[in-house]
């Protein structure tokens, strides 16, 4: 196949700050394990999670208050709708695992199902328990250029589309909601907060457009050979992101099929989330709002669940108790979402010990690759972000 200088250029960028540049890494390594660096990890992670527990505070001070809060704590719940919230939960990982395996497959990269399930798994507890200081995606991309020598930035990049296309079927599913929604029959203690998630749903609108339009133009042929590529390539901080999105679309330019397959598997994974919360709620003392709705304040939860914090923590529990009070008619309970809140909180982390197996049963590779990961986001200067649905 023929490739133009510029895209060789922009191809090999990543293999070369991995494998190339030996004396500059050698140097980070060093400076990684200093006691000043040391001291910046750790206080940027202890930073984090006094963030997640000050909001999770306040949020349990401010239902203390509130005498609903009790009575959903102490009322008789819907086991089995409980039960099938966390199937229904366990179903959307998996499906957000099989995406990004079926992303991999399609590049040629020698992956199996059972890898993609371990490291999967492992993304997800790493997201609670790492602190922020190596996130699931860190790990997941070390592990496909560990098994594929020279093609590492073939690796990170399977990861940036798995995260730009599950963004996409986010902001594409809160679309399609808003605009199907019949907001006048909706009843809301709060018309004024409920005029603000219409204008989040518009935002979300033009997000869809807007990536959807980006998305169609750097797929068109030559687009993305362009020297503009190199320079931004180059800018700190967001740099090695842009090159290793740009040499996504150049792989995934030929191959059309797996965005669509991979956009429509986004969509189910957010509406089965959608679904847990629903069941959920339903398996909660009180009422809740219809399912659509839940199909437009879920996915803007995950939009926060998505912050920089250990697993969310404390960002989605806020967001969805933000949005659940502006949703729903009086006779809902104000803290209704902060206990729906906690109650798939503690699903996901039923979830996470999953990930606790696969590290027992394969503990010095996982630290190896952990070390690897964490050298990784030094050398880049990017932490390994959470890994996404």
């Amino acid at each position: 196949m023929r490739t133009s200088a510029p895209a060789l250029k922009l191809a090999s960028r990543g293999e070369g700050r991995q494998g190339g540049m030996k004396h500059a890494n050698t140097s980070a390594a060093a400076a990684s394990k200093s006691p000043a660096a040391t001291l910046r990890r750790w206080t940027a992670a202890v930073w984090k999670v006094a963030v997640s527990a000050a909001l999770l505070a306040w949020l349990f001070h401010k239902a203390a208050r509130d005498d609903s809060f009790q009575q959903l704590r102490t009322q008789p719940k819907d086991w089995p709708l409980l039960a099938a919230a966390a199937a229904v939960t366990l179903t959307a990982v998996a499906a957000t695992i099989i995406r990004w395996y079926l992303l991999v497959r399609t590049v040629q990269l020698p992956f199996t199902l059972r890898e993609a399930f371990r490291l999967g798994f492992l993304g997800f507890l790493l997201n609670f328990f790492t602190l922020g200081i190596v996130g699931g995606d860190a790990i997941r991309a070390v592990f496909v250029a560990r098994q594929n020598p020279g093609r590492g930035a073939v690796a990170a990049a399977t990861v940036v589309m798995d995260r730009v296309l599950g963004m996409f079927a986010l902001v594409l599913l809160v679309s399609v909601a808003y605009l199907t929604m019949d907001w006048s029959a909706v009843a809301a203690r709060d018309p004024e907060g409920l005029a603000v998630i219409q204008n989040l749903c518009r935002i979300a609108l033009g997000f869809m457009i807007a990536g959807a339009a980006a998305m169609a133009v750097m797929l068109l042929p030559g687009f993305t050979t362009s020297p503009l590529w190199d320079a931004l390539a180059e800018l700190p901080a967001v740099g090695n992101t842009i090159a290793h999105l740009v040499e996504a679309l150049r792989m995934y330019r030929q191959r059309l099929w797996i965005i669509g397959v991979s956009i429509v598997i986004g969509l189910g994974v957010h509406g089965l989330l959608a679904a847990a919360i629903y069941l959920i709620a339903h398996g909660l003392p009180g009422d809740a709002p219809d399912f659509v709705t839940h199909l437009v304040i879920s996915p803007m939860a995950n939009v926060f669940g998505s912050l920089p914090l250990p697993g969310g923590l404390g960002a989605y529990e806020i967001a969805l108790d933000f949005l659940y009070r502006r949703v729903s008619p009086e006779r809902v309970a104000e803290s209704q979402g902060f206990v729906i809140a906690l109650a798939f909180r503690v699903i996901t982390l039923l979830i996470a010990t999953i990930g606790v197996g696969y590290y027992l049963t394969a503990r010095r590779e996982i630290n190896t690759l952990l070390r690897e990961a964490k050298q990784r986001n030094l050398e880049t200067g990017q932490p390994g972000r959470r890994s996404g649905r």
